[in-house]
Formats: structure tokens, C-alpha cells, sequence
């Protein structure tokens, strides 16, 4: 008999992570965070493997998968895909180099620069210029990781004790890089 098929949601195989449930009617999955019932988000199976995809791809081509390390970001990390409009620059005693942001949040980014740039050591202060669009951030960033030529970079200005405080200009640019990294929608659209 053919026709539509209705599901109950309440029989949809949900994973809970915390706040956040998950649940899935194997086309979409939709994220709801408990403390915020109202604005859940939905996005097609196909879009979230684009962005799992883009977010493991650095690992894929060094081949190299490191023991995972306990997670200690307080806040949530976006991949930065390279067709972006995202640029960053670094500047250190006097000297700048284009680098390849691979992600960001409001506390920090993760960066790879160029094989020629001077290494440069833990805790060391550099400034970042953040370019999007038509937005531009100058952001001081503390060294807090280095990986090869990977860097791990803290935003200081974001951090006063525990809370989150980014520059508006800040705020901007990770919330287009968020748009950007996944397309998604709400049931309502």
C-alpha cells in the first residue's frame, strides 16, 4: 500500500549528550538542547557527514590519529572548510605570515602556518587578524598548543573568569564561520 509514512518521534532512536538529544529519522537529524526546547535544529544525514568529513580531513591526510586527549574547551569549536571567505593573518616581532585557520570558537583557534615561519614557543603572545567579509578583528592570542606546525591559540580578551566575553567583531565572524560550516535549518523552514 503505498502512501506516507508517519513516524512517531517519540519512537525515534535519540542519544542523549548532556543537555544536548539527538534523534534521527535516518533522513535528518534534529539537536535539541534541553535548555532551550524551543530552538531546536534540524540538518540533512548528507550535510552532517559534509561536516564530519571536513572536520576529520586534516587527520586523513597526515594519516596519523593520535590518542584523544580529555577534552578541556569550554566552548564549542567550528571547522573552517577552505572554500571559506575566512582569512588569517599572524604578526610576531614585527614579522606576518598568511596561516590556514582549520578551527575557531569564541576562547580560541586552531591554525597551521607555513613550513618557512620561525617556531614559535608555548605562551608566547601573537597578535591574529581575523578577516571575513567586510569584518575585521585584530585579536591578541596567547600560544596554548603547538603540534608540528599547528598552533593552538587562545583569545584573551574572551575570557573574564568564567564567562565568555568575545569582541562584537569576534562574535560576528565565528557566527558567519558557524553559517557557513553547516547549512542548516529548522523544521520550521
Amino acid at each position: 500500500m503505498k502512501g506516507s509514512l508517519e513516524i512517531d518521534e517519540t519512537e525515534l532512536p535519540t542519544i542523549e549528550a548532556g543537555r544536548i538529544a539527538i534523534t534521527s529519522d535516518g533522513n535528518h537529524f534534529t539537536f535539541l538542547d534541553h535548555d532551550d526546547p524551543g530552538n531546536q535544529v534540524t540538518i540533512e544525514a548528507s550535510q552532517l557527514l559534509d561536516i564530519v568529513r571536513s572536520s576529520l580531513a586534516p587527520v586523513a591526510q597526515n594519516h596519523v590519529v593520535q590518542p584523544a586527549a580529555p577534552e578541556r574547551r569550554a566552548a564549542f569549536r567550528i571547522p573552517v572548510w577552505q572554500q571559506s571567505d575566512f582569512h588569517v593573518n599572524l604578526a610576531i616581532d614585527g614579522s606576518h605570515w598568511a596561516v590556514t585557520p582549520l578551527d575557531m570558537s569564541m576562547y580560541g583557534i586552531l591554525i597551521e602556518a607555513p613550513s618557512n615561519i620561525p617556531e614559535i614557543q608555548i605562551d608566547s603572545e601573537v597578535l591574529l587578524t581575523l578577516q571575513m567579509g567586510s569584518e575585521t578583528v585584530d585579536m591578541l592570542s596567547i600560544v596554548r598548543r603547538r603540534n608540528g606546525n599547528r598552533y593552538g591559540l587562545q583569545f584573551p580578551q574572551s575570557c573574564a573568569g568564567s564567562e565568555v566575553t568575545p569582541p562584537h567583531q569576534l562574535h560576528a565572524v565565528v557566527e558567519n564561520l558557524t553559517n557557513q560550516a553547516a547549512p542548516l535549518h529548522t523544521p520550521d523552514s
